[in-house]
């Protein structure tokens, strides 16, 4: 598991603070997972991993968690981590997901091009057309050429025994390559969609997946291609969609309970939003089971189910789920 690191962290708002505190906020990028989770016990484990002293960590810990106040209008007041049971949770981890992603899909589009670029300039190179040299075709004319007679009218025909007359060279062509396959980088196949935000139009569809999520999903399934990650080809979305956010909530599940087995107990505060949030999800599947798949929603219910899918969001991040 590795994270990439962008140059353009050396302009933002983090990059004034103390030096332990951008060794914290570098050792967390490296550290999380997937969905953002850096799982760190306590700031005793904090400080060995970055290599600070506990006080410096506790004060990095602070200014991380606190509002930005140097870059005002960030998102989450500009705060960068978020204390979870077992660790701290990287707050705009799926931003820098995308950014990944994109990053990935710009530089496989480079190559592609450059090998299109050096395909069609081999091509042009083989087709040019094969001139024989002057001297060989001197020599052709110089042989079929008949002899001169005297000024007596016979014909004077010297032989040299035991010698042949030369034989001028053939012209040497060199074999003509078969075209180089000059076809455009290949395309998506039929039933992927044509870009991120036809692609979260399917997240409605789903109990609990937000468009930020299916978003993150083609992105990643469009820098290989269109294809999952065993190289097949994705031909329903949809259906690749709901495997993924179903593997993505098992996930997610599965750090809690590993939480627990480490003797981490959930807080009252937890249990009730897991509470409201089954609530909440029950509901939007009540909506969504009323009404035919291919006929829109009434503008009553679309309102009630856009105030639903805002406030499980907000739950999910209270409960460990990176949304």
């Amino acid at each position: 598991m590795y994270n990439k690191l962008f140059t353009k962290i050396l302009d933002s708002s983090v990059w004034m603070e103390e030096t332990a505190t951008r060794i914290v906020w570098i050792t967390f990028i490296a550290a999380m997972d997937e969905d953002g989770f850096v799982q760190l016990a306590g700031i005793e484990n904090v400080a060995h991993r970055a290599r600070v002293t506990v006080q410096e960590a506790e004060a990095a810990l602070l200014a991380l968690e606190s509002p930005d106040t140097k870059a005002p209008g960030q998102p989450n007041d500009g705060r960068r981590v978020e204390r979870v049971p077992g660790g701290w949770m990287v707050v705009n981890s799926e931003k820098y997901r995308l950014l990944v992603s994109r990053a990935i899909e710009k530089e496989q589009t480079r190559i592609r091009v450059a090998k299109y670029r050096a395909n069609k300039k081999s091509n042009a190179a083989c087709n040019a057309p094969v001139t024989p040299s002057e001297s060989a075709t001197e020599a052709e004319a110089e042989a079929d050429r008949p002899p001169v007679p005297p000024a007596g009218g016979k014909a004077c025909v010297s032989v040299v025994v035991g010698t042949a007359p030369p034989i001028p060279p053939e012209p040497v062509v060199p074999p003509i390559k078969p075209p180089p396959d000059l076809s455009p980088p290949e395309s998506f196949p039929p039933g992927f969609p044509a870009s991120a935000e036809e692609a979260a139009k399917h997240a409605g569809f789903l109990l609990g997946c937000t468009e930020d999520f299916a978003r993150s999903t083609w992105n990643k399934a469009a820098g290989r291609g269109g294809r999952d990650a065993k190289d097949v080809p994705i031909r329903n979305f949809r259906h690749h969609l709901a495997a993924e956010w179903g593997y993505h909530q098992e996930r997610a599940r599965q750090n809690l309970r590993n939480m627990g087995e480490q003797g981490v107990s959930p807080s009252v505060q937890m249990i009730r939003d897991q509470e409201e949030l089954k609530r909440a999800e029950k509901r939007m599947e009540t909506i969504r089971a009323s009404v035919d798949s291919h006929r829109d929603l009434e503008p009553k219910d679309r309102a009630e189910l856009k105030a639903l899918k805002d406030r499980a969001e907000i739950l999910k991040k209270q409960i460990g789920f990176q949304v």
